[in-house]
């Protein structure tokens, strides 16, 4: 194993309420899981050479939504919607004669027996050997983007990892050929990363990385659960992504379709109607569409091309990155899961935002509780449209 991540190795030593961030309570108690040995000598203390301030200031909140009220009794993330001021604090940390190592959202930054306390894992064994040996990679100077959000979910990659690179390159001065990000599987995150800079790197995982000098934004860390940095809102960032995700769009006429983003290929947060759902929509004009079979451009272009997008809270709503100004959105959500971060990206671009609440199932899945759409609520908004 060359990464244990820090939540994976408190199950092993039966710590309840786990922080992601600071692993000093795991290297106390290594000794008593055979996979956790090897850390004995170890310890947990700030690598950071360096740390500078990019932005410390109070600001006004970057959107409004109306009827925000409305979630207060649910369990959404209302992140810093409700609020009239949000604070925007960003520093860089630099690190020196430092390895890497991540896995999907978990990273370890460590050299000669140290692991930094922003890591949200411990290196493994495996990863030990590699730097013993010498079989790690040496790509220079440089930055990593990655947090502890998966890469594969493009709601991360685009509106928090992405968002990193632009601030490294553009606001920290760094040449975007040393700027890496975590690899994505997900086509449009891949493709919206060759629009912004095809110069930004992709850092092999599962696998140990020197740095003789490393940047890290404080925004790859998880101090507070308050979800994603704001930093995606950003006005000047916002616009270059939205126009590297209109670009190749803009020379016809937009369609002005009506769409429907599927999640019936969702494993999490199932919708147990969404066949009825989509039945009551095509009825209605609204064609139905699987995100995951389509490519990057495509997934991008079916937005664009929308007069109206209507999708359950998930990471296909990303795609509203491509809309035009005054698209009209409608986002339904479980009261039980989600967040308003694409609320904001709507608000932010000048779309006409909506939302409506389903009802979670009786009987509890492991991970995602499985819920139902207000269908009849739902066609009866379409019809005063």
């Amino acid at each position: 194993m060359i990464l244990i991540p820090n939540n994976a190795a408190r199950w092993q030593l039966k710590q309840l309420r786990p922080k992601l961030n600071d692993p000093s309570d795991i290297l106390e108690q290594c000794r008593r899981v055979k996979t956790l040995r090897h850390l004995a000598k170890s310890r947990v203390c700030d690598l950071s050479s360096e740390q500078s301030i990019l932005v410390d200031d109070i600001i006004p909140a970057p959107v409004a939504l109306p009827n925000i009220e409305r979630f207060a009794d649910t369990r959404i993330n209302r992140l810093y919607i409700p609020h009239p001021q949000a604070r925007r604090h960003l520093t860089c940390d630099t690190f020196q004669d430092v390895f890497l190592v991540y896995h999907d959202g978990r990273f370890c930054i460590f050299k000669e027996g140290a692991i930094d306390i922003r890591s949200t894992a411990v290196p493994g064994q495996k990863a030990m050997n590699a730097v013993a040996k010498g079989q790690f990679s040496s790509p220079g100077p440089g930055a990593f983007c990655g947090d502890h959000w998966l890469p594969d979910n493009p709601a991360h990659f685009i509106s928090d990892q992405l968002t990193r690179a632009l601030i490294l390159r553009d606001r920290v001065g760094m040449p975007s050929g040393r700027i890496h990000l975590p690899e994505s599987r997900a086509p449009v995150c891949n493709f919206l990363r060759q629009q912004l800079d095809p110069a930004f790197k992709t850092l092999e995982p599962d696998q140990v990385h020197f740095f003789p000098e490393l940047k890290l934004l404080s925004s790859s860390r998880f101090d507070k659960p308050q979800g994603h940095p704001f930093w995606y809102l950003d006005p000047d960032i916002l616009a270059i992504v939205r126009a590297s995700a209109q670009r190749n769009f803009r020379a016809g006429p937009p369609e002005g379709s009506k769409i429907y983003l599927s999640r019936t290929d969702a494993t999490r947060r199932r919708m147990l109607n969404e066949p009825e759902l989509i039945g009551r929509l095509q009825a209605l004009g609204v064609k139905p569409v699987l995100m995951s079979q389509l490519s990057g451009p495509d997934q991008l272009g079916a937005v664009y091309n929308a007069d109206m997008v209507i999708a359950p809270h998930g990471g296909a709503l990303l795609n509203l990155i491509a809309a035009r100004k005054g698209t009209r959105v409608i986002e339904l959500f479980t009261p039980e899961r989600g967040t308003l971060a694409f609320a904001g990206i709507a608000l932010a671009l000048g779309l006409n935002y909506d939302f409506q609440f389903g009802q979670p199932d009786q009987t509890p899945q492991e991970h995602d509780q499985p819920w139902r759409a207000d269908i009849e609520a739902m066609c009866a908004m379409l019809a005063r449209i």
